[in-house]
């Protein structure tokens, strides 16, 4: 199933693409002070927004999502030829249920002329490996924050029908007697011994609804006898009865087939699977390596996941050397939506920038001509200014 927000990214994508000179890294990030109050902080360290826990959680009960650092610093060549630095995603407030951020990584290319892009300053896939701090495993099992009550699709309800002889008082008919025998009906939930039954009902006069799935009162338990008032209502031609059964098994609710043959069809989009009985919730560390598998100047997207009760996610990045004389180059890393959890617009962005190590090549300037005659009716005169070098990979500029 293809989510609203991967639509929504897809959009945002081509907006970056048709707006390529990237506008300006991350405004704010996150610090703790020393009373434990989580504050978002300009760039100039001036307090946007400083809250407690407390009140972090009031305004944002399922949370929300912030960089700590605005930019990581890396150098080619340390390390045996790696250097690691770390950009940590908050999810601040509220942790109940599962939340998803969409990183998405954007080299920080600058569109020169109109039909012109610059890759010099920016940092390609041959520069730096990623790798995402994964969850705790349980959080597959777990239902998005703020999704509400999760009920997944049952079974078919089994019908069983059953003759009694009639009373007396039920055969007599304007003072004749008749042999008849009276028909009952149970409906039967999919599943025997579970937590709990909940029968509903539904009536309609063709495609108008009579009455909506509404509680049964008393019908709690597995097995639904139907009375002989509701059995003469419902050979009504001119109504359509229905019925369904919630249960509960294991902690996990669901809702039957109708009586009528119609599926239960989930109000939420996200369905995490039930977990297994043998399941083991390990909090082991593990990371992910988040794979390029296009061209070295693209963007590619990459989800950091938390488990409910997780509030922090590490994204590493490792400079990796090369024998390249290069600008220093620059890749910014977006939180370009979310689920299950907001995003904080102002510190929802970082740089990584990676200093290259290997000595800078010098370059000369200067005019490729001494003199120039030019025709004052012209209006305007064109000055040729060359650049002799080996290293024109740089970004330079003169002053004049």
């Amino acid at each position: 199933m293809e989510h609203k927000w991967m639509r929504k990214f897809t959009a945002l994508i081509l907006t970056l693409a048709l707006s390529i000179q990237f506008v300006s890294p991350a405004l704010a990030a996150v610090v703790q002070d020393q009373n434990g109050n989580f504050a978002i902080l300009d760039s100039d360290g001036n307090v946007i927004e400083s809250k407690s826990q407390k009140e972090w959680e009031e305004e944002y009960p399922y949370g929300i999502f912030a960089f700590k650092e605005t930019q990581v610093n890396l150098k080619e060549g340390a390390d045996n030829g790696e250097e690691k630095g770390t950009l940590t995603l908050y999810r601040l407030g509220g942790t109940e249920g599962r939340a998803e951020a969409l990183v998405v990584l954007v080299p920080a290319a600058a569109q020169i002329e109109e039909d012109r892009i610059s890759y010099a300053n920016a940092a390609g896939t041959q520069d730096y490996r990623v790798t995402v701090e994964d969850p705790w495993p349980i959080a597959q099992y777990q239902a998005l924050g703020g999704s509400g009550e999760i009920i997944r699709a049952g079974g078919a309800i089994t019908t069983i029908t059953e003759t009694a002889e009639a009373s007396e008082e039920d055969t007599t008919v304007e003072g004749e007697e008749s042999s008849a025998q009276l028909e009952t009906q149970t409906l039967v939930a999919p599943v025997e011994d579970a937590d709990s039954y909940q029968w509903q009902m539904q009536i309609k006069m063709g495609s108008s609804f009579v009455k909506r799935w509404s509680d049964i009162d008393g019908a709690e338990d597995q097995e639904m006898v139907m009375s002989q008032d509701l059995l003469n209502l419902i050979m009504n031609e001119n109504y359509t009865y229905d019925f369904r059964c919630f249960y509960v098994v294991d902690g996990v609710k669901y809702c039957s087939e109708s009586w009528q043959g119609e599926a239960y069809e989930p109000e939420v989009d996200d369905i995490p699977p039930v977990m297994p009985d043998d399941f083991v919730d390990d909090h082991t560390r593990t990371d992910s390596v988040v794979t390029f598998d296009g061209e070295e100047y693209d963007n590619y997207s990459f989800v950091v996941v938390f488990a409910d009760g997780e509030w922090e996610k590490e994204i590493t990045f490792e400079a990796l050397n090369d024998d390249l004389h290069e600008c220093a180059e620059v890749v910014n890393a977006i939180v370009m939506e979310a689920r299950g959890a907001e995003v904080y617009s102002t510190a929802c962005t970082a740089s990584i920038a990676i200093e290259d190590d290997e000595d800078e090549i010098p370059s000369a300037m200067g005019f490729a001509e001494t003199e120039i005659w030019a025709d004052k009716s012209a209006g305007t005169v064109r000055i040729p200014l060359t650049r002799e070098s080996e290293g024109l990979q740089y970004v330079t500029g003169v002053d004049y």
